[in-house]
């Protein structure tokens, strides 16, 4: 890979490979609705707090030397390009911004740093709302009072979400997290009782963590008290990694859980630690959180994190670490494990007609046999029970033993699983059973998932990076999930629904703030057939092509190599890293232009005596078109399009989804199985043209690209087109005709001509001859 040294190219300079199409990626990330907006944000951030008689100041308690060292040295900036069919992840040495020469802007950078490492971007603006007024302000007059609201509000919003777009694709949040989860490893003596009690997804701890940054932004000697106890266990996480990023503060590892030691720990004269503690605190012997701030946090959720696929059950069934039970966290990794293989090596994808239908074939002795096994399924998906056969029999018995595997009780032990009533209850076995049945649907799900997921051109694999945030499982998504990601075992799903769930499994990212589609809670959305799926058809944007998350990246196959292959639109590819060469749109997604160009009239034959019409064979293919996935510069540069270009002369911009429309429904494959590649059609009135008639018509023009052959009231036109040549001229000829009904043969003109016959609206009609798909990409 060649490292490429550019002058003046902003965050791009110095990149780790050479990038096609350098201007594209400059304007992407500094343009307008540009993703490298730190450094802006944080001038603009700055002079607002001037107006208002305020700029920001370092608190004593932070050390700047301490984290300009720690930044300078860890961490890279990953950036993520598509470029000649592929795509690669490359590091962006000189684009992070995370070192400021203002000691203020480097602790306020520091602080949204460490939060965002647990919050999501509406969570860490309350937060940083209710702090910086508290510590981070010097006023010009002593009796002024800021309140973060109007302009100012906006102003810190969109500064805490120009950090967040560069800090999740910054490797050194996966170096944070890891080192809380060191920390939590050696808590002492910390019970499997202790960790579902206090480490509950269902508590508000934001407020816990707000009392505890006003107590860490507090001077030293002014701090009360110098031991810092806290029941929330993500307050006591964050501990470390506050430290790390400099500010003064220790983590103590030992677990307050008597009077007797919460009074000593309380004790002035007995500290001893080099800097004040942050101690967990699981017993009712005294006050916690003493700097408790009650407000209201929009969204405090856990945010997302990207981890190996193998770790996923580690993290899934993380508050079971220290269960001394057989049914521990090893014991339901090595399900997962199993479950996982079973699944990948029993399944295989059948792409059918038309283009973007979806059908899974599990092997015959994949299926589940007993009753039981399949009434425990239901709770999940019925279509599972096709390909859980063998989990299901290694690990569940085959008839119910007791109440504790009865499928109602499984169930509404669902509905309480990780809450702290889920800590006492009396039934260890039901506990254990529903675990063990999670673990086998969830490892079956990952692996459906990576059997339609792409790194580094290779199926996902169980040390691919994806992304997880385990709270989603037990907040019924992963019946969802199930319900979704099994329905091509029984029926093809809907391939725009299909790739919506799919970047919800691999990046952890939901269209929650789409009008209300996709949310959670009783504001249901339109739903699609009896699976009761969400169905993208509502949703107000363009057809999605792929997704950012969270540091990671999916686009879909057609993107990377715009193919006529059927799972070029169902399958997705996957790296690490901030997007460089597609534009994001605000919701994350990476979205289809609705631009259409302009058509214009194609002089022709006015009496036409064509009735004959063949498919010619091809000796070599033509690679004189080429076609690239780019911003629509001529509309909305926020949406993405297909330039065709033939010996690099820009023929048209084509509309993305115009073409897959036409591919999912136009695609006519053979059914006679006895392929005829020359008809005689009904009439004689039949234009016969070539790629090179449609895009000599379209460099003729600059205003109006796109072919019109859809005739008149008049005369109906019908036209044949031979674009077999290649799959990009094929592409082409989807994109830049403008007509009335469109087919596409396939080999058989047979079947093109019996459905041209059957058509119920009569008149105009183009038939493309299509090239046979390449099977090596």
């Amino acid at each position: 890979m060649n490292v490429a040294f550019r002058a003046r190219c902003g965050p791009l300079e110095q990149v780790g490979l050479q990038i096609i199409g350098l201007d594209q990626a400059i304007q992407l990330a500094t343009g307008a609705y540009g993703w490298y907006k730190a450094k802006e944000r944080t001038q603009s951030l700055t002079q607002l707090l001037s107006t208002k008689g305020a700029s920001l100041v370092s608190t004593s308690s932070f050390d700047k030397r301490v984290y300009v060292e720690y930044r300078s040295q860890r961490g890279q900036l990953l950036g993520v390009v598509i470029q000649n069919s592929s795509v690669a992840s490359t590091t962006l040495p000189i684009a992070s911004t995370a070192i400021p020469d203002d000691p203020g802007h480097a602790c306020l950078r520091a602080l949204t740093t460490g939060l965002l490492c647990f919050f999501k971007t509406d969570a860490t603006v309350s937060i940083l709302a209710e702090l910086i007024p508290h510590a981070l302000l010097q006023l010009e007059q002593e009796d002024t009072t800021i309140n973060i609201e109007g302009p100012l509000l906006t102003g810190l919003r969109q500064y805490v979400i120009a950090i967040a777009a560069e800090e999740d694709s910054n490797t050194v949040r996966t170096e944070l997290l890891q080192l809380a989860t060191g920390y939590q490893e050696r808590l002492s003596s910390f019970t499997l009782r202790e960790s579902l009690e206090w480490d509950s997804v269902d508590k508000c701890e934001a407020v816990c963590i707000i009392g505890f940054l006003k107590w860490m932004l507090t001077p030293w000697h002014k701090r009360e008290p110098l031991q810092y106890p806290t029941r929330s266990l993500r307050t006591w996480s964050l501990a470390p990694i506050m430290h790390r990023l400099g500010f003064q503060l220790s983590t103590s590892t030992e677990v307050i859980r008597t009077s007797a030691q919460y009074t000593k720990m309380m004790d002035p004269k007995q500290f001893l630690p080099e800097w004040p503690e942050v101690v967990l605190v699981t017993t009712n012997a005294g006050p916690t959180d003493l700097c408790e701030s009650y407000i209201i946090i929009s969204d405090d959720e856990p945010k997302p994190e990207i981890v190996v696929m193998r770790a996923i059950p580690w993290l899934a069934f993380r508050h079971l670490r220290r269960s001394k039970h057989s049914v521990d966290i090893q014991y339901l990794t090595d399900i997962w494990m199993y479950s996982y293989r079973q699944c990948r090596e029993g399944l295989t994808i059948s792409w059918t007609d038309p283009i973007g239908h979806i059908r899974l074939v599990a092997n015959p002795d994949r299926a589940v046999v007993l009753e039981h096994h399949k009434a425990l399924l239901r709770i999940f998906s019925p279509h599972l029970d096709v390909v859980c056969g063998p989990a299901m029999r290694s690990f569940v018995p085959g008839r119910s033993e007791g109440e504790e595997w009865l499928p109602h009780r499984l169930e509404r032990q669902m509905q309480i699983l990780r809450t702290g009533e889920d800590a006492f209850q009396h039934s260890q076995n039901l506990r254990d059973n529903c675990y063990i049945l999670i673990a086998i649907v969830l490892g079956t799900l990952y692996g459906i998932v990576s059997k339609f997921c792409r790194e580094n051109g290779q199926e996902l694999g169980l040390d691919s990076e994806i992304v997880f945030a385990p709270e989603m499982l037990y907040k019924h998504r992963i019946k969802t999930w199930a319900s979704f990601l099994s329905l091509p075992l029984n029926s093809p799903p809907s391939f725009k629904d299909w790739n919506l769930m799919l970047l919800e499994v691999v990046l952890g990212h939901r269209a929650k703030d789409l009008n209300g589609y996709f949310s959670d809670g009783d504001h249901a959305a339109a739903q699609s057939g009896e699976n009761g799926t969400t169905s993208s058809t509502q949703l107000p944007i363009g057809l999605v092509l792929g997704a950012q998350a969270s540091g990671m990246t999916a686009v879909l196959d057609f993107i990377v190599h715009p193919s006529l292959r059927p799972g070029a639109i169902s399958t997705l590819h996957i790296a690490r890293g901030q997007m460089l060469s597609l534009p994001v749109g605000q919701h994350g997604y990476i979205e289809t232009s609705q631009r259409q160009e302009l058509g214009m009239t194609m002089n022709l034959n006015p009496c036409p005596n064509t009735r004959i019409l063949k498919i010619k064979p091809h000796s070599q293919p033509d690679t004189s078109v080429r076609i690239d996935a780019e911003p629509c510069w001529e509309g909305n540069p926020q949406t993405v399009v297909l330039r065709c270009r033939r010996d690099g002369i820009l023929l048209c911009p084509l509309n993305i989804g115009t073409i897959i429309s036409r591919m999912h429904q136009a695609s006519i494959g053979c059914s006679c199985n006895r392929p005829e590649r020359e008809i005689s059609m009904p009439t004689n009135d039949w234009h016969v043209l070539s790629i090179d008639h449609l895009t000599r018509t379209t460099i003729e023009s600059h205003l109006q690209r796109r072919i019109d052959l859809r005739g008149d009231f008049a005369q109906s036109l019908n036209a044949f087109i031979d674009a077999s040549q290649s799959e990009t001229a094929t592409i082409y000829a989807l994109g830049v005709v403008q007509c009335q009904d469109m087919l596409i043969a396939n080999k058989c003109l047979k079947c093109v001509h019996t459905r041209y016959r059957d058509r119920w609206r009569k008149g105009s009609c183009v038939i493309i001859d299509s090239a046979v798909p390449d099977s090596t990409h």
